[in-house]
């Protein structure tokens, strides 16, 4: 049988098969290694067809499945989903028409592929001490992983190849590129590499941080660039508030994200006589089948459907009153996805006094703002610590719980979005 002809019982099985919701990438994704295995229960051996990795054969049909790679998780690891799918999920999409949704992009590498770190958690500590004191993960029982950190430094180094800021020695053999984070005496820091010496693998290799001029690493810096690697530039921008509260396409932010709402929020504005039960505590495929029907059953019936839709109302107009208050309440994020800047306004939804989630606002041409999604407060956060450290009294690392309240947090994804 030829792989094409295979396509129909491939998409039964990628459909028997839960979606996950991925920071960054969106929904739909499936782990490659569990799709692997039931490819095996059906009998379905990729071998026979030329190809010793499962990852192989998935690539071998770029018109039906895309592949995300997690480097969240070391080893890293695979999800795909169907592009079908991907058409399906876009939270940017402009007047609301689906969009092909690119993940992979070949002409910016991650920087896991570009080059050689060593142990991963090791470079990430070494970096963090190096750095002013910051926190470099959420409050979560499974104690420090430098979560924030290896997020900043993946879109930070994405930002940089994209501005074609990755600086290289006259000779070829050492790059550089400027990290944004300083010292504790406001030095920059710099990622110094050397050229790859083990053949197949990254062609570069991670020679170590660095401040210019200082320690064996800084004074080849100073020696090998003649000009210090810019940092990396973002759009820092201010909301309006001229311009009024932002458009919001409710179905979107409500129905289709109802996955990224507390569990004390979705239990407020269940429909009466709805079987709850917290989402947390179910498998994958239990939980999947739970929001498709509280999704459904929101959206017959019209009176908790309204009442939802006002309490976001609501909330979004407190968020505008609370930046004219102070501008810094609006926090710009930057979206790699997409390579454009955003707005993070906190959403009160249960307590004026408490930040349940953050909506992702653009501004237009015209200058009218567009409420585009909902991000839970650890997404908000990753995306903002991009453009800078926060300063602002609603999102702080320290004070968002990566708790099971949150129905996100069974997601496997650690990246952006």
């Amino acid at each position: 049988m030829e792989i094409r002809k295979l396509s129909s019982e491939l998409k039964t099985i990628y459909d028997s098969m839960s979606g996950t919701e991925i920071e960054g990438a969106g929904g739909g994704w499936v782990n490659m290694a569990g799709f692997g295995l039931e490819l095996s229960c059906n009998g379905i051996n990729y071998k026979h067809y030329g190809y010793e990795k499962l990852r192989t054969f998935i690539e071998s049909m770029p018109e039906m499945f895309e592949i995300y790679r997690d480097d969240s998780l070391q080893p890293p690891v695979f999800y795909l989903r169907t592009t079908e799918e991907a058409m399906q999920d876009s939270d940017f999409a402009p007047d609301n028409e689906p969009q092909p949704v690119t993940v992979v992009r070949p002409s910016v590498p991650r920087l896991v592929d570009w080059a050689w770190l060593g142990h991963f958690q090791s470079v990430m500590q070494d970096l963090a001490e190096m750095a002013i004191e910051e926190s470099w993960d959420f409050e979560t029982p499974q104690g420090r992983n430098y979560s924030i950190l290896i997020n900043y430094l993946t879109y930070t180094f994405a930002k940089i190849y994209d501005e074609g800021k990755i600086a290289y020695s006259d000779d070829g053999r050492w790059a550089a590129f400027n990290t944004g984070l300083v010292t504790k005496v406001y030095k920059p820091i710099f990622a110094l590499f050397d050229k790859n010496r083990n053949e197949g693998q990254q062609e570069w290799h991670l020679y170590d941080f660095c401040v210019e001029g200082e320690e064996r690493a800084g004074k080849i810096l100073v020696s090998e660039f003649a000009i210090q690697p810019e940092p990396a530039q973002y759009f820092n921008s201010i909301y309006d508030v001229q311009q009024g509260v932002p458009s919001l396409d409710h179905r979107h932010i409500i129905i289709e994200r109802l996955e990224r709402y507390p569990y004390r929020i979705l239990k407020e504005f269940a429909p009466e006589g709805f079987d709850m039960i917290r989402p947390e505590n179910l498998t994958d495929g239990q939980r999947a089948a739970f929001f498709r029907r509280l999704k459904s059953a929101l959206e017959n019936d019209v009176n908790s459907y309204n009442r939802f839709k006002d309490k976001i109302d609501s909330a979004v107009q407190l968020a505008v009153k609370r930046v004219q208050w102070n501008y810094k309440s609006a926090i710009p994020m930057y979206y790699p996805k997409t390579r454009s800047m955003c707005l993070l306004l906190p959403l009160c939804l249960k307590d004026q006094q408490h930040v349940d989630l953050a909506l992702v606002v653009s501004k237009g041409k015209s200058g009218r703002y567009q409420g585009e999604t909902i991000y839970p407060l650890d997404w908000a956060y990753r995306n903002a610590r991009l453009v800078c450290r926060p300063d602002s009294d609603w999102l702080a690392a320290r004070s968002i719980h990566t708790s099971s309240e949150n129905p996100d947090e069974r997601r496997p994804g650690r990246f952006q979005r």
